[in-house]
């Protein structure tokens, strides 16, 4: 997967005389934010849109986390809400959600004295010291060496830096002048008058906005991007 950054610039094609986009041209950092949307838990998606408030959960699912999340001990463990709410740690973590997926994953624990144990539960005791292991600490995924071969590949091939179509209910294909041609003919368009190009950076909290839309609705691009294109 591309690098991880906290922005992407994806360029929009818009219709200034209908005021609405037709669709967007992208490089392979926002196709893989995209596609890796596929691969998160469902709670996971719920924490995330969750813990943004102005953005808000789709639907009555959320109400059904945070009732899991408020259960007490007597009903749920810890443990057993954390496996429900916290699913495992995800090895690639979504482009543009990175700095907040963190509070959706599973957390490990150690003691205050750091023996060489480790815990999801901050309620165990260490067996060494016998001391609550609630100490908070880092967990360091793995590299993930087939993708990395895989990624040196398709860099020494050249296949890294294509530019896709993305159209506006999410729909992506390499970008090609027969895929631009169907394109143009199933929109209708008459001609360039009006068409035209600019080019937007895509923030984090957009990436959970887009995340929300593409729940609900097969005008994502639209529904998530229209406000803020200036028309004068």
């Amino acid at each position: 997967m591309a690098a991880i950054k906290s922005k992407v610039s994806v360029d929009f094609i818009f219709d200034t005389n209908n005021r609405k986009i037709l669709y967007a041209e992208a490089g392979r950092d926002f196709v893989d934010f995209l596609s890796s949307l596929l691969c998160l838990p469902m709670a996971n998606v719920i924490g995330l849109l969750d813990k943004m408030s102005h953005i808000g959960m789709v639907g009555c699912i959320g109400n059904l986390y945070r009732s899991v999340e408020n259960l007490n001990g007597e009903y749920y463990s810890q443990k057993k809400k954390d496996s429900l709410l916290r699913p495992k740690a995800l090895l690639d973590v979504p482009l543009l959600l990175s700095d907040v997926v963190e509070s959706v994953q599973r957390k490990l624990y150690t003691c205050p004295n750091y023996h060489l144990n480790a815990s999801d539960d901050p309620h165990v005791v260490c067996p060494h010291c016998n001391m609550s292991m609630d100490v908070e600490i880092d967990h360091i995924a793995p590299p993930d060496l087939e993708e990395k071969k895989e990624d040196d590949h398709e860099a020494s091939s050249g296949n890294v830096c294509g530019t896709y179509l993305i159209h506006d209910d999410l729909s992506v294909e390499p970008l090609s002048l027969s895929s631009l041609t169907a394109l143009v003919k199933g929109l209708n368009l008459k001609g360039p008058k009006g068409i035209e190009k600019r080019l937007l950076d895509i923030s984090i909290i957009e990436g959970l906005k887009l995340l929300q839309a593409s729940l609900k609705c097969d005008t994502v691009l639209n529904t998530v991007f229209l406000d803020r294109v200036d028309w004068r």
